[in-house]
Protein backbone atom coordinates (compact mmCIF):
# COMPACT_ATOMS: atom_id res chain seq x y z
CA UNK A 1 0.00 0.00 0.00
CA UNK A 2 1.28 3.46 -0.95
CA UNK A 3 -0.54 6.07 1.11
CA UNK A 4 -1.08 9.38 -0.71
CA UNK A 5 -3.69 10.98 1.54
CA UNK A 6 -1.80 13.81 3.28
CA UNK A 7 -4.30 13.65 6.16
CA UNK A 8 -3.00 10.18 7.04
CA UNK A 9 -0.18 10.23 9.59
CA UNK A 10 1.61 7.48 7.68
CA UNK A 11 1.32 9.14 4.27
CA UNK A 12 4.12 8.20 1.85
CA UNK A 13 3.34 11.07 -0.51
CA UNK A 14 1.09 14.12 -0.60
CA UNK A 15 -1.54 13.41 -3.21
CA UNK A 16 -3.69 16.01 -4.92
CA UNK A 17 -7.45 15.79 -4.34
CA UNK A 18 -9.88 15.71 -7.25
CA UNK A 19 -12.45 18.51 -7.43
CA UNK A 20 -15.38 16.39 -6.23
CA UNK A 21 -18.03 17.47 -3.74
CA UNK A 22 -20.54 14.58 -3.79
CA UNK A 23 -23.31 16.67 -5.34
CA UNK A 24 -23.51 15.49 -8.93
CA UNK A 25 -26.54 15.95 -11.15
CA UNK A 26 -29.00 13.06 -10.59
CA UNK A 27 -26.62 11.70 -7.91
CA UNK A 28 -24.85 9.29 -10.29
CA UNK A 29 -21.20 10.23 -9.68
CA UNK A 30 -18.55 12.70 -10.80
CA UNK A 31 -15.53 12.52 -13.09
CA UNK A 32 -12.41 14.59 -13.71
CA UNK A 33 -9.71 14.53 -16.39
CA UNK A 34 -6.12 14.74 -15.10
CA UNK A 35 -2.70 14.82 -16.76
CA UNK A 36 -0.46 11.88 -15.90
CA UNK A 37 2.85 13.72 -16.33
CA UNK A 38 3.98 10.59 -18.20
CA UNK A 39 2.63 8.17 -20.80
CA UNK A 40 1.33 4.68 -20.22
CA UNK A 41 0.29 2.05 -22.76
CA UNK A 42 -3.08 0.31 -22.50
CA UNK A 43 -4.25 -2.20 -25.11
CA UNK A 44 -1.53 -0.96 -27.48
CA UNK A 45 -2.45 2.73 -27.23
CA UNK A 46 -0.45 5.43 -25.46
CA UNK A 47 -2.15 7.83 -23.07
CA UNK A 48 -0.94 10.90 -21.17
CA UNK A 49 -4.29 11.73 -19.57
CA UNK A 50 -6.91 9.74 -17.69
CA UNK A 51 -10.45 10.33 -16.46
CA UNK A 52 -11.08 9.51 -12.80
CA UNK A 53 -14.63 8.69 -11.65
CA UNK A 54 -16.02 8.55 -8.12
CA UNK A 55 -17.64 5.22 -9.00
CA UNK A 56 -14.39 3.32 -8.56
CA UNK A 57 -12.84 3.32 -12.04
CA UNK A 58 -10.69 5.31 -14.45
CA UNK A 59 -10.89 5.63 -18.23
CA UNK A 60 -7.91 6.30 -20.52
CA UNK A 61 -7.83 9.70 -22.18
CA UNK A 62 -10.14 12.69 -21.92
CA UNK A 63 -13.65 11.40 -21.17
CA UNK A 64 -14.93 13.88 -18.62
CA UNK A 65 -18.61 13.04 -19.17
CA UNK A 66 -18.22 9.40 -18.19
CA UNK A 67 -19.70 8.37 -14.83
CA UNK A 68 -21.25 4.92 -15.51
CA UNK A 69 -22.71 4.20 -12.08
CA UNK A 70 -24.27 0.90 -13.25
CA UNK A 71 -21.54 -1.72 -13.43
CA UNK A 72 -21.31 -4.64 -15.86
CA UNK A 73 -19.01 -7.65 -16.50
CA UNK A 74 -15.71 -6.29 -17.79
CA UNK A 75 -14.65 -9.55 -19.44
CA UNK A 76 -17.48 -8.99 -21.92
CA UNK A 77 -15.93 -5.67 -22.95
CA UNK A 78 -18.79 -3.82 -21.24
CA UNK A 79 -16.79 -0.88 -19.98
CA UNK A 80 -18.85 1.62 -21.91
CA UNK A 81 -16.91 1.11 -25.14
CA UNK A 82 -14.38 3.72 -23.96
CA UNK A 83 -11.86 1.57 -22.11
CA UNK A 84 -11.96 1.07 -18.38
CA UNK A 85 -9.60 0.24 -15.51
CA UNK A 86 -11.82 -0.65 -12.57
CA UNK A 87 -10.44 -1.62 -9.17
CA UNK A 88 -13.98 -1.37 -7.71
CA UNK A 89 -16.68 -0.26 -10.14
CA UNK A 90 -19.96 0.26 -8.30
CA UNK A 91 -22.44 2.98 -7.46
CA UNK A 92 -20.43 4.74 -4.75
CA UNK A 93 -21.15 7.72 -2.53
CA UNK A 94 -18.72 10.57 -1.99
CA UNK A 95 -19.40 11.99 1.50
CA UNK A 96 -17.84 14.66 3.70
CA UNK A 97 -15.05 12.29 4.74
CA UNK A 98 -14.34 10.97 1.24
CA UNK A 99 -11.44 11.91 -0.98
CA UNK A 100 -10.25 10.82 -4.42
CA UNK A 101 -6.57 11.65 -4.82
CA UNK A 102 -3.81 11.20 -7.38
CA UNK A 103 -0.02 11.46 -7.33
CA UNK A 104 2.70 11.20 -9.97
CA UNK A 105 5.71 9.46 -8.42
CA UNK A 106 8.25 10.63 -10.97
CA UNK A 107 11.23 8.95 -9.28
CA UNK A 108 9.65 5.51 -9.59
CA UNK A 109 7.77 6.08 -12.82
CA UNK A 110 4.25 5.47 -11.56
CA UNK A 111 0.91 7.25 -11.15
CA UNK A 112 -1.26 6.45 -8.13
CA UNK A 113 -5.02 7.03 -7.86
CA UNK A 114 -6.65 6.50 -4.47
CA UNK A 115 -10.34 6.36 -3.52
CA UNK A 116 -10.40 7.14 0.19
CA UNK A 117 -13.30 6.47 2.59
CA UNK A 118 -15.94 6.06 -0.08
CA UNK A 119 -19.25 4.36 0.74
CA UNK A 120 -21.68 2.11 -1.11
CA UNK A 121 -24.65 4.05 -2.44
CA UNK A 122 -27.04 1.68 -0.71
CA UNK A 123 -26.75 -1.18 1.73
CA UNK A 124 -23.30 -0.48 3.13
CA UNK A 125 -22.01 1.52 6.08
CA UNK A 126 -18.28 0.74 5.90
CA UNK A 127 -15.48 2.86 4.42
CA UNK A 128 -13.95 1.76 1.11
CA UNK A 129 -10.31 2.70 0.45
CA UNK A 130 -8.50 1.32 -2.60
CA UNK A 131 -6.00 2.25 -5.32
CA UNK A 132 -4.96 1.71 -8.89
CA UNK A 133 -1.34 2.24 -9.96
CA UNK A 134 -0.25 2.92 -13.56
CA UNK A 135 3.34 2.76 -14.81
CA UNK A 136 5.46 4.95 -17.08
CA UNK A 137 5.90 3.62 -20.61
CA UNK A 138 9.41 5.09 -20.84
CA UNK A 139 10.65 3.30 -17.71
CA UNK A 140 8.60 0.15 -17.17
CA UNK A 141 9.29 -1.62 -20.45
CA UNK A 142 7.54 -4.88 -21.27
CA UNK A 143 7.64 -7.31 -24.16
CA UNK A 144 4.09 -6.41 -25.23
CA UNK A 145 4.53 -2.68 -24.65
CA UNK A 146 1.55 -2.55 -22.27
CA UNK A 147 2.49 -1.59 -18.73
CA UNK A 148 1.42 -3.47 -15.61
CA UNK A 149 -1.67 -2.30 -13.73
CA UNK A 150 -1.87 -2.81 -9.97
CA UNK A 151 -5.02 -2.76 -7.81
CA UNK A 152 -4.59 -2.45 -4.03
CA UNK A 153 -7.22 -2.66 -1.32
CA UNK A 154 -6.83 -1.22 2.17
CA UNK A 155 -10.50 -1.30 3.22
CA UNK A 156 -12.98 -3.15 1.04
CA UNK A 157 -16.37 -4.84 1.29
CA UNK A 158 -18.28 -6.19 -1.68
CA UNK A 159 -21.98 -6.12 -0.80
CA UNK A 160 -25.12 -6.92 -2.73
CA UNK A 161 -26.74 -3.50 -2.37
CA UNK A 162 -30.38 -2.68 -2.99
CA UNK A 163 -32.39 -5.63 -4.33
CA UNK A 164 -35.90 -4.22 -4.71
CA UNK A 165 -37.62 -1.16 -6.14
CA UNK A 166 -36.26 1.60 -8.34
CA UNK A 167 -32.85 1.58 -6.63
CA UNK A 168 -32.37 -2.06 -7.66
CA UNK A 169 -33.36 -1.27 -11.22
CA UNK A 170 -30.54 1.28 -11.42
CA UNK A 171 -27.85 -0.76 -9.69
CA UNK A 172 -26.54 -4.24 -10.46
CA UNK A 173 -25.70 -6.23 -7.32
CA UNK A 174 -22.10 -6.28 -6.10
CA UNK A 175 -19.14 -4.56 -7.77
CA UNK A 176 -17.20 -5.18 -10.98
CA UNK A 177 -13.41 -5.48 -10.94
CA UNK A 178 -11.21 -5.71 -14.04
CA UNK A 179 -10.24 -3.97 -17.27
CA UNK A 180 -11.84 -3.54 -20.69
CA UNK A 181 -10.39 -2.37 -23.99
CA UNK A 182 -10.91 1.12 -25.47
CA UNK A 183 -12.77 -0.48 -28.39
CA UNK A 184 -15.14 -2.27 -26.06
CA UNK A 185 -14.50 -5.61 -27.78
CA UNK A 186 -12.53 -7.43 -25.06
CA UNK A 187 -11.73 -7.33 -21.39
CA UNK A 188 -10.42 -9.20 -18.39
CA UNK A 189 -12.75 -9.45 -15.42
CA UNK A 190 -11.84 -10.43 -11.88
CA UNK A 191 -15.33 -10.42 -10.39
CA UNK A 192 -18.91 -9.41 -11.15
CA UNK A 193 -22.09 -10.25 -9.22
CA UNK A 194 -19.83 -11.72 -6.50
CA UNK A 195 -18.69 -14.45 -8.89
CA UNK A 196 -14.98 -15.22 -9.32
CA UNK A 197 -12.95 -17.48 -11.62
CA UNK A 198 -11.75 -20.63 -9.83
CA UNK A 199 -8.20 -19.32 -9.49
CA UNK A 200 -9.16 -15.88 -8.08
CA UNK A 201 -9.33 -15.15 -4.34
CA UNK A 202 -12.23 -12.98 -3.12
CA UNK A 203 -11.69 -9.29 -2.45
CA UNK A 204 -10.56 -8.50 1.08
CA UNK A 205 -8.54 -5.97 3.03
CA UNK A 206 -4.80 -5.83 2.19
CA UNK A 207 -5.28 -7.70 -1.10
CA UNK A 208 -3.50 -6.69 -4.32
CA UNK A 209 -4.27 -7.70 -7.91
CA UNK A 210 -1.69 -7.34 -10.69
CA UNK A 211 -2.60 -7.18 -14.39
CA UNK A 212 0.44 -7.97 -16.53
CA UNK A 213 1.31 -9.14 -20.04
CA UNK A 214 4.88 -10.21 -19.17
CA UNK A 215 4.49 -12.93 -16.57
CA UNK A 216 6.99 -15.29 -18.18
CA UNK A 217 9.73 -12.66 -18.33
CA UNK A 218 10.11 -12.96 -14.56
CA UNK A 219 12.05 -16.19 -15.16
CA UNK A 220 14.99 -14.25 -16.61
CA UNK A 221 16.04 -11.68 -14.06
CA UNK A 222 19.33 -10.53 -12.67
CA UNK A 223 21.06 -7.97 -10.48
CA UNK A 224 23.01 -4.81 -11.34
CA UNK A 225 25.50 -3.41 -8.84
CA UNK A 226 28.43 -1.00 -8.89
CA UNK A 227 30.10 2.03 -7.38
CA UNK A 228 29.55 5.67 -8.34
CA UNK A 229 32.67 7.82 -8.19
CA UNK A 230 33.50 11.46 -8.81
CA UNK A 231 35.09 11.76 -12.25
CA UNK A 232 37.79 14.19 -11.14
CA UNK A 233 38.67 12.92 -7.65
CA UNK A 234 37.73 9.25 -8.00
CA UNK A 235 36.09 9.43 -4.58
CA UNK A 236 32.84 7.48 -4.00
CA UNK A 237 29.68 9.56 -4.04
CA UNK A 238 27.07 8.97 -1.34
CA UNK A 239 23.39 9.53 -2.03
CA UNK A 240 23.60 9.34 -5.84
CA UNK A 241 20.46 7.93 -7.50
CA UNK A 242 20.99 5.23 -10.11
CA UNK A 243 18.03 4.45 -12.35
CA UNK A 244 17.60 1.38 -14.54
CA UNK A 245 14.68 0.22 -16.67
CA UNK A 246 11.41 -1.09 -15.22
CA UNK A 247 11.21 1.71 -12.68
CA UNK A 248 14.16 0.49 -10.63
CA UNK A 249 16.00 3.13 -8.59
CA UNK A 250 18.76 2.75 -6.02
CA UNK A 251 20.69 5.24 -3.88
CA UNK A 252 24.39 4.79 -3.20
CA UNK A 253 25.67 4.25 0.35
CA UNK A 254 28.62 5.96 2.04
CA UNK A 255 30.98 3.90 -0.14
CA UNK A 256 29.21 4.86 -3.35
CA UNK A 257 27.86 1.31 -3.71
CA UNK A 258 24.43 0.49 -5.17
CA UNK A 259 22.50 -2.65 -6.05
CA UNK A 260 19.35 -3.05 -8.18
CA UNK A 261 17.58 -6.41 -8.13
CA UNK A 262 15.04 -8.01 -10.47
CA UNK A 263 16.33 -6.63 -13.78
CA UNK A 264 15.31 -8.37 -17.01
CA UNK A 265 18.39 -10.00 -18.54
CA UNK A 266 17.08 -10.95 -21.99
CA UNK A 267 14.72 -8.09 -22.85
CA UNK A 268 15.03 -6.53 -26.32
CA UNK A 269 13.32 -3.39 -27.51
CA UNK A 270 10.93 -4.05 -30.41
Amino acid sequence: WIEINPEDREADYEGQACDFDGRSEYDVGESQVVDLGMTTQFYGQLYDRITICTNGFICPGDQGQITNFQNWPLERGMGGGVGMIAPFWDWLDYNDNSRVLFFHDEDRGRFIIQWDRMRHHSGGNADLTFQVILYDHEIWMTESGDQNILFQYRLISNIRGQVEGIERERNNPFASVGISSPLGDSGLGYTWNNEYPDNCAPLENRRAILYTTSLNSRRNIGTIEGVVRDFETDRPIEGAHVRAGLGSVAATDENGFYRINNILTDFQMP
